[in-house]
């Protein structure tokens, strides 16, 4: 087994990085030392020495800081958790494909740093360190960090989940042009559908959230246009399990499901 680096010599290596991307850089090849059973020991060691170093502390804190504004957050929070919509099928082909002719990597994507620690050889050793040990080095970092380095970076972050709000929002009333719900329901086409009122109501919402702390009272309406656009998704799908149970389907007779 390789020898591990002792913590305090890992935070004394900060100081001679070059810049923020070499002190992560040394912060995950210490973690990647030795066995991964042993990486949660390693980061409470890690954590100790820099607790007992205020000065190393800062200026890591603030190398994390300064590397979250670069990672491009809006591609996960749009994208995880979103089912295809191509089909089991296609999917499968186009997973197939990226795994013979993968896309290139970018280092600023979170989709593609979270498939190098969920997929990849580091899932052993992220996956034996507790929430608990992270949210100790969390508050650490936030205690260290500079106040204008916490408050740019929050900046940063509620910028992409208001960027993510609206742009799911879109998404959403897009999908009222779906050939499939325009076949169950046409009314999709000539009225003023909820999908579309719910996108207005989250651009007025996004322009709150940005100059500040919405009331209650301003969120309500779009809680409400959130319920409505449940429902309605409910009625599609009430009449797409009718439709699929009359004989009278719009193969067989086209003015069957153009009626309300």
């Amino acid at each position: 087994m390789p020898a591990i680096t002792p913590a305090f010599k890992v935070i004394d290596g900060f100081s001679l990085c070059a810049n923020d991307t070499e002190r992560l850089n040394v912060f995950f090849t210490y973690l990647r030392e030795g066995e991964p059973e042993l990486a949660e020991l390693r980061l409470e060691q890690l954590v100790l020495a820099l607790t007992n170093s205020p000065s190393q502390a800062a200026l890591f804190a603030n190398s994390v800081c300064n590397e979250a504004k670069k990672i491009k957050l809006s591609p996960a929070f749009v994208q995880l958790g979103i089912f295809s919509k191509n089909g089991l099928v296609t999917d499968i082909f186009r997973r197939l494909y990226n795994k013979v002719n993968p896309p290139p990597k970018r280092c600023n994507d979170i989709n593609d740093l979270l498939s190098y620690f969920v997929g990849g050889e580091d899932k052993a050793w992220v996956k034996a360190i507790s929430h608990k040990c992270w949210f100790k080095l969390y508050r650490l970092l936030v205690k260290s960090a500079a106040p204008e380095a916490i408050r740019s970076t929050g900046a940063y972050i509620k910028s992409e989940l208001c960027y993510s709000l609206e742009m799911l929002s879109i998404w959403i009333a897009a999908e009222e042009l779906d050939p499939e719900l325009l076949r169950i329901d046409r009314r999709l086409n000539e009225v003023d559908s909820p999908f579309i009122a719910l996108q207005r109501e989250t651009h007025q919402l996004v322009n709150v959230i940005k100059n500040g702390t919405p009331d209650p009272k301003e969120t309500a309406h779009f809680w409400v246009m959130i319920e409505q656009c449940q429902q309605q998704v409910k009625r599609i799908r009430a009449r797409g399990i009718n439709q699929m149970a009359s004989p009278l389907t719009p193969r067989t007779c086209s003015s069957a499901w153009i009626k309300p």
